[in-house]
């Protein structure tokens, strides 16, 4: 795997892009088995565009090909790697549409993770309590 933008103690900033899948009114959330409920997303490796990564992320975690058609604006948040190094993360979110689906390419820490389809009422009310600093990219819609 190529060098991403990933967080590390050397550089703790980590950039990833948020992929909201719109059919219709509804969208897809991702269920993490620790983590709740979320806004699929994928981090941003440095050789490749917004929309590639976009695209790898949609493909490899959802199992769709997607048309990305908007920005919808970012969340920037922390956490902490396992060795203790805070990491700044900035999401950046866009609406994007299924063009058709293929094969999931899930990586080990995703094997678990269970992506359904909600009204977008459903879903912000989902990140309202899981995710409350995604949830207003709903509301963008």
């Amino acid at each position: 795997m190529d060098t991403q933008i990933r967080g590390d103690k050397n550089n703790p900033y980590h950039l990833s892009v948020g992929i909201v899948v719109r059919e219709g009114d509804s969208v897809y959330l991702v269920k993490h088995p620790i983590e709740g409920y979320k806004l699929p997303s994928e981090t941003v490796h440095l050789s490749e565009s917004i929309d590639e990564a976009i695209k790898r992320g949609a493909q490899e975690e959802l199992g769709f090909i997607v048309e990305t058609n908007r920005y919808l604006g970012c969340v920037i948040s922390t956490f902490t790697r396992e060795d203790e190094t805070p990491i700044e993360k900035c999401t950046l979110f866009f609406e994007s549409e299924v063009i058709r689906n293929v094969e999931k390419d899930l990586e080990a820490d995703e094997i678990e993770q269970q992506i359904k389809q909600y009204s977008i009422a459903d879903a912000l009310a989902l990140l309202t309590e899981h995710r409350p600093n995604e949830a207003p990219i709903l509301t963008r819609l």
